[in-house]
């Protein structure tokens, strides 16, 4: 019978997206984009609705996000929130339909230093934020070097450890003015969840304990703020990953890969979802002009796909 059902899916599968490519593409690319979006949306629930009629899958929830990290933050809070924990997480990212089980976080920080103008001819008048942003950066150095001797003896990554990188050092307005306000943006992609913790607890004990109390004895309007501007919670490999081999199982590949790049596949593992990403495509032609997806690749992602609804009943239910 499920057989059947797999062979009546398929067939069902292809002929209704190309009735629906065939009918929706020119309102797809004509339409404004924030309309054209239905016509994604359309695809989805026709089919899940297929799923559930033909397939029967009523216990299997299929869900989507937007804008990747974010979109992922916000699903997970609310899964958290619900009390849900679904068995399996696929991440679809370009990695050529390539399983890739481990990837580093991604954590952008933007430090924002304020202290006290004043003439450059009595630096001790004021308090000098570049100055105090030029501190920051030292530890944070100093930090870099001991995140080396955190590193996993079996980390896959290159390199195998926690990294921390200064992208701009900004601050002060001329050469005679005590500098009043300074900036200080940095990022770490951590091999593990705990380097991440360990580097925010010492840069704000820092913060709390050597530099504001003497910025502020100076001038008690002094701060230091920390703006987060994304924090990406790496995958690590996990013995016994269901996701990989289901995966495996779909596409014929046995072996994993990591990547240089973020996704919210870590997010899922945190609720403890089996997880991986894949899916077609190349990251060597994403975030750049004229991006595109190979008609071979679009081809092997929906095998993948046709080849997941007869297997989803077999997935198991989540505690």
């Amino acid at each position: 019978m499920l057989v059947l059902r797999s062979f009546l899916f398929n067939t069902l599968f292809y002929t209704v997206t190309l009735i629906e490519m065939i009918v929706f593409t020119p309102y797809f690319f004509l339409a404004p984009r924030r309309k054209a979006w239905f016509v994604p949306k359309f695809w989805a629930r026709t089919h899940l609705w297929l799923m559930k009629v033909v397939v029967g899958t009523d216990h299997v929830v299929i869900l989507g996000t937007g804008g990747s990290s974010l979109g992922g933050q916000a699903l997970v809070e609310v899964l958290r929130a619900r009390g849900l924990r679904p068995s399996i997480a696929v991440i679809g990212e370009p990695t050529l339909m390539h399983i890739v089980e481990a990837h580093k976080g991604c954590c952008e920080y933007t430090a924002e230093f304020t202290g006290l103008e004043g003439h450059g001819s009595d630096p001790d008048a004021g308090v000098n934020a570049a100055e105090y942003a030029v501190r920051y950066v030292s530890r944070l150095l100093e930090l870099r070097q001991a995140l080396i001797e955190r590193a996993p003896s079996n980390s896959p990554f290159h390199p195998p450890w926690t990294t921390i990188n200064l992208g701009k050092i900004a601050g002060g307005v001329a050469h005679n003015v005590i500098a009043g306000k300074a900036e200080v943006e940095w990022e770490m992609r951590p091999v593990q969840q705990a380097d991440a913790d360990f580097v925010k607890e010492e840069i704000t004990r820092y913060v709390e304990e050597e530099l504001l109390p003497v910025m502020r004895a100076v001038h008690p309007g002094a701060d230091i703020s920390t703006q987060v501007i994304g924090e990406v919670v790496g995958l690590e490999p996990m013995p016994g990953n269901a996701a990989r081999a289901l995966v495996a199982q779909l596409t014929g590949r046995d072996e994993a890969e990591t990547v240089p790049f973020g996704t919210e596949a870590g997010l899922f593992q945190s609720l403890g979802m089996s997880a991986v990403v894949c899916g077609p495509g190349s990251i060597a032609q994403a975030h750049k002009p004229d991006e595109f997806v190979s008609l071979d690749q679009l081809d092997a992602c929906l095998n993948m796909l046709a080849g997941l609804t007869p297997m989803l009943k077999a997935v198991p239910r989540s505690a």
